[in-house]
């Protein structure tokens, strides 16, 4: 099974100081809005292949399902999404195969201009391995109003996300799960 990078949540603590970082290496990432939950909001770089690299941060701390430890540690990188044609399809064959499924969860946010945008979005496997999964997403309403290519990055040599690396203590098991979610 071929694997299209959708995004990588990078948690910050403070979204507006990500952001301060990033301009100042010549990366403007664009506010993308507060998530349907009303306490995450987000920002993001957009690549002309259609992934981005979305800066996640809390505007209050409270429950919610998007990496709060890792936000609250201002920790980077905290999860990786794949894009799907069929999510429902998706959550299916991992059932099938005897996997751990946590969706097919509704999710939206708000743009600044008023646009709604819509997906559903599914994670699999245990607690201990979630996060060594990507999580799957599939978009209700067009990938543009999702993202677009960020101006800043359009003319450059940045053009998407083609790879994700993991960091395991494990790898011969973390390869092995991989390798069985999807061959």
């Amino acid at each position: 099974m071929a694997l299209t990078v959708d995004h990588v949540p990078y948690a910050c603590g403070d979204l507006e100081t990500t952001t301060a970082e990033l301009e100042a290496l010549g990366l403007e990432p664009e506010y993308g809005g507060v998530h349907g939950n009303g306490i995450t909001h987000m920002s993001l770089l957009g690549f002309a292949d259609g992934s981005y690299l979305e800066l996640i941060s809390e505007e209050e701390e409270a429950d919610h399902g998007f990496w709060p430890e890792h936000i609250r540690a201002d920790a980077g990188p905290a999860a990786w999404c794949v894009r799907v044609d069929d999510i429902v399809e998706d959550c299916t064959q991992a059932l099938t195969a005897g996997w751990e499924v946590h969706g097919p969860l509704y999710g939206a946010r708000e743009r600044e201009d008023g646009t709604l945008v819509e997906w559903d979005r599914a994670e699999f496997g245990s607690h201990e391995n979630r996060l060594l999964f990507p999580f799957s997403i599939e978009d209700r309403t067009p990938l543009s109003f999702r993202v677009t290519p960020t101006p800043s990055v359009s003319d450059g040599p940045l053009t998407g996300i083609e790879q994700v690396v993991l960091a395991t203590d494990r790898p011969e098991r973390a390869f092995s799960l991989l390798d069985d979610r999807y061959r």
